[in-house]
């Protein structure tokens, strides 16, 4: 059962990706017409947008994560009884975050 916050959170997350995908389709439109129509390139316009999609695939990432959603392959879990896939899970879950962790501490330095 989720609490509330994380709920929340959740929405929080989907309401963040539409804005951002809102964002990225109005920055290139602008910068076609400047660039095209106006011919006066908008110097920020190529890597605003390159940025925002870089945090909506984090985000996405995410989401995929909490909704389980990302690419499994059953066929390998199949031999295994329920409680072995759980811990199987959480292990999963587990080096993945010791992975995101430690990139991102390395990214840090």
């Amino acid at each position: 059962m989720e609490s509330v916050l994380i709920r929340r959170l959740t929405q929080l997350v989907e309401w963040t990706l539409i804005a951002l995908s809102a964002l990225i389709f109005v920055v290139v439109f602008l910068q076609v017409l400047f660039r095209y129509l106006l011919r006066q390139p908008l110097f920020w316009s190529e890597e605003l947008p390159r940025y925002l999609l870089i945090w909506m695939s984090f985000l996405a990432a995410a989401l995929a994560q909490k909704h389980d959603a990302h690419i499994d392959i059953t066929l390998c879990l199949a031999p295994f009884s329920t409680r072995a896939r759980q811990v199987l899970k959480i292990l999963t879950d587990a080096v993945i975050l010791v992975f995101f962790w430690s990139s991102s501490t390395a990214a840090a330095w």
